[in-house]
């Protein structure tokens, strides 16, 4: 500001002392034109001194195409966009693989992502052809507009899980869909031990869930195979790493306001099943039977907090349930809200269970008899049919997860989180109906879904965890689980520093690069806190596309690069006229001046 006045001040004088010699000259002829030229003289001096400007619209975005190839890109793709581009672009790879196979000098290797960013221009539009970029590589882009061209989603598995950790004996569940973009079928086939477990067959341009299950005949840890067949050809093969701890006996106990069928039938079914069984029926007042299977004798005359720390699940009829004490019944609620006891409700017409109704709003069916369809909201597609007398359904609540639905979604199960424990109430009373119908697939169904869901939860020996596809020679975070400030931990081997998660106290995290495949094991002081699976480098490969090609999407939603040229389209900024006009109108004007002196 000093500078702009300090010129202006100057300009004044100078002005004042051309315009005053003009006028004092005998000669009055062209006075007019030469004011005017020493008025130019002057003005171009000071924007010459102080550069002139003006608001207008200014574009930031260069001109010039940059193309970055990553993995998953065809060459026709690439022929393409050449052909569409009014330009020959600039052509980049950060993938050593897709640089290696192109093998041509117009491509040019990025070792660092975040570095190679710098030298662009800012506000580059980056053009990228492939399945994308991973997303610390999306990160190391910081916010660089991109147009991304997606290619079409690889034929292959799309999404999976499956059972990662189970005991012996318990079902093993495979679940994912599949979509297959080839004119051909393609068989799908779950491999264990060389043995065929579960297959699905999947039609040409079709895509479908599978749901594949199994129970495990081996222990320990195992490596089962997901394979897709076109014919004779191998077109996916996957590993499928789980572990099998020892078997686990469900210990339930009974409380029957009566000893009706329902509940003999159910007791009956436990213990041939295995299941370790406690049950006590109320038979007249103040007076009670007990009876036990796979489990030795107790005491069931009054429910205590040591009783209830013997069992996994309480099963237990609306009626039972509110004939109970006060301490009874607070026992049970603190043994579910702080243990993790589940908490199985049998509905009746009770009045006296007003816990039971308020957690579970129970309305009856205007229909006196009707004959159930019913769905098993657990993902085994199975469907089960019951005649009822009577029929009650359960309200839906907030916070509440619906089990059992029949086809018009009316809720005959439900369940709830209780602190550490589960609630679940269910409204069927004759599922003994299944039995005696030659149904026992049924019945089993219907209660190993119940328990399963209900029974307390026990902590694994193993509580260390990992990314779910990590992959040899790439960073494999490790997460252990443990009350350890300071915790002296060996992954495969050697010593690793964790260090404590911010969010979480108990949480420990580090990263390591494996070397090789498959499992390893995790020592955390002298003791073994369990294995993480490492994959192999072509395993989930189709997963893996799919994963950079919505991370990439996402990316390019964010930060559109046609958003941004409308943006700097629209941006008014300070655009400098150049001084060599100004320099120009100086020569002129003093030339001028010069001439009618010395000629005119």
């Amino acid at each position: 500001m000093t500078w702009n006045i300090l010129v202006l001040a100057a300009s004044f004088l100078l002005l004042v002392y051309l315009f005053w010699k003009e006028i004092s000259r005998t000669n009055r002829l062209r006075l007019s034109w030469r004011l005017l030229a020493s008025f130019l003289t002057v003005l171009s001096l000071v924007f010459l001194a102080v550069p002139l400007s003006f608001k207008g619209k200014k574009s930031n975005v260069s001109s010039k195409e940059i193309l970055l190839l990553t993995d998953g890109f065809s060459k026709d793709s690439l022929n393409k966009y050449r052909n569409s581009s009014s330009q020959q672009p600039f052509i980049y790879t950060a993938d050593a693989g897709v640089f290696q196979t192109l093998k041509s000098p117009a491509v040019h290797f990025i070792a660092d992502l975040d570095l190679w960013r710098n030298t662009i221009p800012a506000n580059t539009a980056i053009h990228i052809l492939g399945d994308g970029l991973e997303e610390d590589e999306l990160q190391n882009l910081n916010q660089t507009p991109i147009r991304f061209y997606a290619p079409e989603l690889p034929s292959g598995i799309q999404k999976v899980n499956w059972t990662h950790r189970l005991n012996a004996g318990e079902l093993f569940k495979v679940q994912g869909n599949f979509l297959n973009q080839t004119d051909a079928k393609v068989k799908l086939v779950l491999k264990g031990l060389n043995t065929s477990l579960d297959s699905i067959e999947i039609g040409a341009k079709r895509s479908i869930d599978f749901n594949f299950s199994t129970i495990p005949k081996q222990s320990g840890q195992a490596v089962f195979r997901l394979i897709a067949l076109s014919g004779k050809d191998t077109i996916e093969d996957e590993p499928i790493p789980f572990s099998v701890g020892p078997s686990r006996t469900l210990k339930v106990l009974m409380l029957n306001a009566s000893p009706d069928f329902e509940s003999r039938f159910l007791k009956n079914w436990l213990a041939q099943n295995a299941y370790a069984v406690a049950s006590r029926s109320i038979i007249s007042k103040n007076k009670t039977t007990s009876d036990f299977a796979n489990l030795n004798k107790l005491l069931l005359d009054r429910i205590t907090p040591s009783l209830l720390e013997n069992f996994d699940v309480l099963i237990c009829d609306a009626t039972a349930f509110g004939s109970l004490s006060k301490p009874e019944a607070a026992a049970i609620l603190a043994q579910t809200s702080r243990k993790g006891l589940g908490l199985i409700f049998r509905a009746d017409s009770s009045a006296n269970a007003s816990f039971i109704r308020e957690k579970f709003p129970v309305e009856e069916s205007n229909n006196p008899q009707k004959q159930l369809r019913l769905k098993l909201n657990d993902n085994s597609g199975m469907r089960l049919t019951i005649q009822t007398d009577h029929p009650a359904f359960i309200r839906n609540q907030p916070n509440s997860q619906a089990l059992i639905q029949d086809e018009t979604a009316h809720i005959v199960v439900n369940s709830k989180l209780y602190g550490a424990g589960k609630l679940i109430l269910s409204t069927l009373n004759n599922t003994f109906t299944w039995q005696l119908s030659g149904k026992p697939a049924a019945y089993s169904a219907f209660w190993s879904m119940l328990l399963s869901k209900a029974a307390r939860k026990i902590s694994r020996k193993e509580n260390v965890f990992t990314t779910f596809f990590a992959g040899k020679n790439s960073m494999v975070p490790v997460m252990l689980e443990t009350s350890a400030k300071t915790a002296n931990v060996k992954v495969d081997g050697t010593t690793m520093a964790f260090n404590q998660n911010p969010s979480i106290p108990f949480l420990q995290e580090a990263t390591f690069w494996p070397k090789k495949a498959g499992w390893i094991s995790i020592i955390e002081n002298g003791n073994n806190a369990g294995s993480i699976y490492i994959n192999e480098n072509r395993d989930w490969n189709p997963i893996k596309s799919i994963k950079k090609i919505n991370l990439t999407k996402k990316y390019t939603k964010q930060f559109a690069a046609n958003e941004l040229k409308k943006q700097d389209q629209q941006k008014n900024e300070a655009i400098f006229v150049s001084p060599i006009w100004f320099y120009l109108l100086f020569l002129l004007s003093c030339t001028f001046l010069w001439f009618e002196t010395k000629l005119l």
